[in-house]
């Protein structure tokens, strides 16, 4: 027989199906970012669609910076997170946004922004389709704690050495109330990029984290959380905003 509980549970996981199924890329593409992108030669972002920017990030003189559109290079593990959401007003495009010195261009940081509610959701499945469960995750305050509503996700392959940091945040574009998300993908051997990135206050303290990491010796299940939790043990109050989290 089948119960109310049986039906609920069979009707979550069709929408987790649908969620995932809609954004499965149906896109030609042999590029990948997640594994295309880090550490690769910034011609290997090939698209008709490429601007330069100027940005006000701390080392602007010794790098560059491109952004692009192109739904052939915003595929990300086999999904498409290429899009609008009011595409006939060309209004919430999704992009992805290259980082890398001009000595060498090969690139230390991108980053993928995602306007769509759906898209914002389909990352964060894809991410711990991945990697598993993120290793810290951030909330705005008590309240978003108890119901899941989290502002940051952190996963780290430490194998390769890569940071994955998610931003989601609720905004209005034309009228419509949205989940957007931002990926930072960085190379944790590439720390100057974590000091622009702490700027947004889930990572506040994560390039400190990272910079400890890489010059002091500590096990390798020494995580984020438990480098922030001795900081505050010791009474660093510059880490006392995370004890709100």
């Amino acid at each position: 027989m089948i119960t109310k509980k049986k039906i609920l549970v069979i009707k979550s996981a069709l929408l987790l199906m649908t969620i995932t199924s809609s954004c499965t890329s149906q896109v030609q593409s042999d590029f990948d970012l997640a594994k295309d992108a880090l550490r690769q030669h910034s011609k290997t972002i090939t698209s008709q669609n490429i601007k330069k920017l100027n940005s006000a990030i701390p080392f602007e003189a010794s790098h560059d910076i491109i952004e692009t559109p192109s739904e052939k290079v915003l595929q990300f593990s086999g999904v498409d997170f290429s899009g609008y959401v009011k595409k006939d007003k060309k209004l919430g495009k999704n992009r992805v946004i290259f980082t890398f010195p001009k000595k060498d261009s090969i690139i230390g940081m991108y980053q993928l922004h995602v306007y769509q509610t759906k898209k914002s959701s389909a990352l964060a499945q894809t991410l711990e389709k991945l990697f598993g469960k993120a290793e810290f995750t951030s909330f705005n305050t008590k309240e978003d704690k108890v119901s899941g509503n989290y502002e940051g996700k952190i996963w780290i392959d430490k194998k390769n050495e890569i940071s994955y940091l998610l931003q989601m945040g609720k905004s209005t574009i034309y009228q419509e109330e949205i989940v957007e998300a931002s990926l930072y993908v960085v190379d944790n051997k590439q720390e100057q990029y974590f000091d622009w990135i702490s700027t947004s206050p889930p990572f506040s303290f994560y390039g400190d984290y990272i910079d400890y990491k890489n010059h002091f010796e500590k096990p390798e299940d020494y995580s984020y959380e438990l480098f922030v939790k001795e900081k505050l043990e010791k009474g660093t109050d510059r880490y006392q905003l995370l004890t709100e989290w």
